[in-house]
């Protein structure tokens, strides 16, 4: 057996056991149909190949050539079929296909009275192969017309649809585009051109993508018709190949045993295995549904297992997610959604979509529904689950059109089913059940289940509202309280300001000195009034600082919202060490306090940060003068020689604090680094707790000293603007606090902030 010959036979067994496959669940589908009478043309087509490759005359050629090209021909047209009953679109595209049906009739009949070709000749080794005439040139035009239109179609509901719909237009899109290519790779023959169509293996590969997208993506409904066909395919091989077994390897043997009666004993266990065959298929094909059953009970029992727990969850929305999530997860549903009873101030009662899963972006479901609406009214009257399919039924049975009303309602909705949430016979909502992934239908148990469901959820919302609302009392009160603690972090914060103030004034009170300003000349009075404006217009600036920072303060608690803009970040360290500088720089000139080397390493052309300038300008501040503290503790400690420290004797400090400014995967990095007294270890994990205070000197009452309320307040500042604050410090060698920030995005990101 040729090459050839051998992709015909692969592709035959593979077509046709799919096309098997697919029609022995639902042949009434007309999906499937349409499909199945594409695999058996292709089939019918294989079949003819194998046979037209194996033929080693002429007259046997021709015959299979016949069958194999009715089978080409039949491709196209049942091909047609199932793209449009796959797109939705048969109805549409009906008349055009009947016409299309008689052109390939046509073509049928020509090739049957042998009018597309002039005989057959052996052809480059290759077996028998047509000489074309002229209605074979209109029929290849024809074909590949066909295919193209067909492909055309596919593409653009490839681009018009989303979500496991949009995947398996392109799974069969592909194979058919393979399976087309395999096949076409046989008209250069026709022409004498020496292209051995060896590609026609490639049309078992347009079965092997199918049969993947028929079980991973649900292309059709085979549903169980997998399993039985392995029981019927593992029952009969028995059947089947123990007799052939049997005379295959011990012929010999039983003809030495039973001379030439020997045929009977093959043939008696055959016959007793046809007969106990069935009984063995029933039993198999029974335990396998009995599991499918159990794979059932084990959904119904989870749905148990998500009543019993519903009434841990305090807050509706968290609920209502929980229900719908588990209850899409378990029942494995196309989509779900919980509608709940909300009066609004503005249109009253109503039922808003407060969850949902897996519903589609482009075609969403409603975001809510009038109280009378029909849907809602059916629900508070017969108060059980309504079932589409059951209302379709009515519908088309009893010719009811007072129905259809709902009929809509439930198309709008994608409902396969709806189960009423009633709560003392009133319904405050309802959860959409789309349709099964699997295309199963719900059992009696199942909706039993649900209803039950449904109860739990009524008492669970019931519960959730009252603990809300108890939230929602303790939330005000505790925004109130927060309100009162935070004035006394308004008032350290600006107290910073305060003392940036008095210090300028201190330098513009230096230059007059002891003089009277009467006794001035005007070209004094003028010179110090000129090297004032810099210092007047830093108060100015600094109130400014102040009423952004308490503002800042108060957003924190929900009081006030935060004002944000774009800012240059290197303009607000300068300024913020300037001003750290200016608080210390008097200790330093009387000598209290010996200098600090600070050294500044700003990257060059930070860009801009979203936020507000005075909040981090602040933040800044305050790790700089912690900084200031912590160096200051240090020589203290040093001088009275503290057995904590543990500084050698001889040995000289040198204070110092380096701040750094530099961009890093998008954020802005503030690094403020000392050599100080460090943080202890007890310490570090309550460093950033309100009103706790590591510092040896400050107000007394709030931890050890100090007021408490610095860094507490700067980690709030740095979360409100996105960003990350951290430290790392080693007790006696020093101190790094690391700020990120990130940098300024789009303005749907500002408006967000």
């Amino acid at each position: 057996m040729s090459f050839l010959g051998f992709t015909g036979a692969i592709n035959f067994i593979t077509c046709l056991a799919v096309s098997i496959l697919i029609v022995i669940k639902n042949i009434k589908n007309p999906l499937n149909r349409s499909f199945f009478n594409l695999n058996l043309s292709v089939a019918l087509y294989s079949f003819g190949y194998f046979f037209w490759q194996l033929a080693k005359e002429e007259s046997q050629a021709l015959l299979w050539f016949k069958v194999l090209f009715v089978g080409i021909i039949l491709i196209n047209i049942t091909y047609l079929y199932f793209v449009f009953y796959f797109l939705g679109l048969i109805e549409e595209k009906r008349k055009l296909l009947r016409v299309l049906l008689l052109i390939n009739i046509f073509f049928i009949i020509l090739n049957l009275t042998s009018r597309l070709y002039t005989g057959l000749a052996p052809r480059y080794n290759l077996g028998f192969w047509p000489t074309p005439t002229f209605f074979f040139h209109l029929y290849l035009i024809f074909w590949f017309w066909q295919c193209l239109y067909g492909f055309y179609w596919l593409i653009v509901k490839l681009r018009e649809s989303v979500d496991i719909k949009r995947t398996q237009i392109k799974y069969f899109t592909i194979s058919a585009m393979l399976g087309f290519a395999g096949g076409a790779t046989n008209w250069p023959m026709w022409y004498s051109i020496h292209l051995p169509p060896y590609f026609n293996i490639m049309i078992s590969f347009y079965i092997g993508i199918v049969a993947y997208a028929v079980f991973r993506y649900r292309l059709v409904d085979p549903n169980v018709a997998l399993s039985r066909i392995g029981v019927f395919i593992s029952v009969y091989l028995l059947v089947l190949g123990i007799p052939f077994a049997i005379t295959g390897f011990g012929k010999n043997v039983l003809i030495s045993l039973f001379g030439n009666s020997w045929f009977w004993c093959p043939l008696i266990i055959f016959f007793i295995l046809a007969t106990v065959g069935p009984f063995i298929f029933i039993y198999l094909t029974s335990r396998v549904e009995a599991r499918l059953l159990a794979e059932k009970r084990k959904r119904q029992d989870n749905l148990r297992e998500l009543s019993s727990y519903m009434m841990r969850f305090t807050r509706i929305r968290t609920l209502l997610g929980l229900i719908v999530h588990n209850v899409l997860k378990i029942l494995q549903l196309k989509h779900a959604a919980f509608y709940l009873l909300e009066n609004d101030p503005l249109k009253g009662k109503q039922f808003n979509l407060v969850s949902y899963y897996a519903v589609p972006k482009i075609d969403g479901l409603p975001k809510n529904i009038p109280f009378d609406s029909v849907l809602a009214d059916k629900l508070f009257t017969e108060k059980i689950a309504i079932e589409y399919g059951e209302i379709k039924h009515k519908i088309v049975s009893t010719t009811n059109h007072a129905l259809v009303p709902l009929e809509n309602e439930l198309i709008k909705f994608k409902a396969n089913i709806v189960i009423p949430i009633l709560l003392r016979l009133e319904l405050v909502g309802f959860l959409i059940l789309g349709g099964s992934r699997n295309d199963e239908t719900f059992t009696k148990e199942e909706i039993n289940v649900l209803q039950v469901l449904s109860n739990q959820a009524a008492l669970a919302i019931e519960n959730a509202s009252f603990w809300q609302g108890e939230e929602d009392r303790i939330v005000e009160s505790s925004r109130e309280q927060a309100v009162s603690d935070v004035s006394f972090g308004a008032g350290h914060q600006f107290n910073n300001r305060l003392y940036a103030i008095s210090m300028t004034c201190d330098g513009i009170f230096d230059m007059l000195g002891e003089r009277n300003v009467c006794d001035l000349s005007d070209a004094e009075a003028k010179q110090i009034l000129q090297k004032s404006l810099p210092k007047l217009k830093k108060i100015s600036d600094e109130c400014q600082y102040g009423g952004e920072i308490t503002k800042g303060i108060m957003s924190l608690t929900g009081t006030t919202p935060p004002n944000f803009e774009e800012f240059d970040p290197s303009s607000i360290i300068n300024s913020s060490l300037e001003l750290v500088e200016m608080k210390h720089s008097q200790d330093k000139i009387e000598g209290k306090r010996p200098p600090v080397d600070i050294s500044c390493q700003i990257d060059k052309n930070l860009p801009s940060v979203f936020g507000s300038d005075a909040q981090i300008r602040d933040c800044v501040f305050n790790l700089v003068d912690n900084s200031f503290d912590a160096v200051y503790e240090k020589i203290d400690k040093i001088r009275v020689r503290n057995p904590e420290l543990k500084w050698p004797e001889n040995d000289s400090y040198a204070p110092h604090i380096e701040l750094k400014a530099f961009v890093k995967d998008n954020y802005l990095i503030i690094s403020i680094t000392d050599n100080g007294i460090g943080i202890k270890e007890e310490d570090k994990r309550k460093i950033f707790a309100g009103y706790y205070s590591s510092k040896p000197t400050g107000l007394q009452g709030y931890g050890k000293g100090g007021h408490g309320v610095g860094l507490f307040v700067v980690k709030k500042f740095i979360l409100a603007h996105k960003g990350k604050i951290d430290f790392a410090s080693e007790y006696g060698q020093g101190t790094t606090f690391t700020i990120e920030l990130p940098l300024l995005k789009t303005k749907e990101s500002k408006n967000n902030a």
